[in-house]
């Protein structure tokens, strides 16, 4: 059973109070790892870039307004079936911003159909009370 799933996407929700508009103020690196055939876990090389706001080629959002959502491009693990991840958020929260960037884990069994972004698995959340960057780590 893999924690991540078959198909899945990682999801933010801005909770500041403010719209954070920053190129690169939203980023989400992963990286996934799986048990080889000898029993030894196997991580990616290196951590993936998935989700950062503003700049293509991931064709994201420039912006994300306060208790806006921003989702990630579906990540597809038929093939390499992972296990687990290595996430990182990390956020710069604009000035005046008083609240929290929620991150969520959402699954779907089909690469089609997720749950509505709030009943997503939270994560973890990075609070803010002023203008700041801070970085979350969960390890799945």
């Amino acid at each position: 059973m893999s924690i991540l799933g078959p198909a899945f996407r990682l999801v933010i929700e801005n909770r500041t109070g403010q719209t954070i508009s920053a190129a690169s103020a939203i980023q989400i690196k992963i990286r996934q790892w799986k048990f080889d055939t000898s029993g030894q876990i196997t991580f990616q090389s290196s951590p993936t870039v998935i989700l950062n706001l503003g700049f293509t080629p991931f064709d994201n959002p420039t912006t994300v307004a306060n208790l806006g959502f921003l989702a990630s491009n579906v990540v597809e693990n038929y093939v390499d079936k992972y296990i687990g991840a290595e996430i990182e958020l990390t956020v710069s929260a604009p000035a005046s911003s008083n609240g929290n960037v929620i991150l969520y884990l959402d699954r779907s069994i089909d690469s089609a159909t997720f749950s509505d972004l709030s009943l997503a698995q939270v994560l973890g959340d990075i609070s803010f009370t002023t203008t700041a960057t801070k970085r979350l780590v969960v390890h799945l």
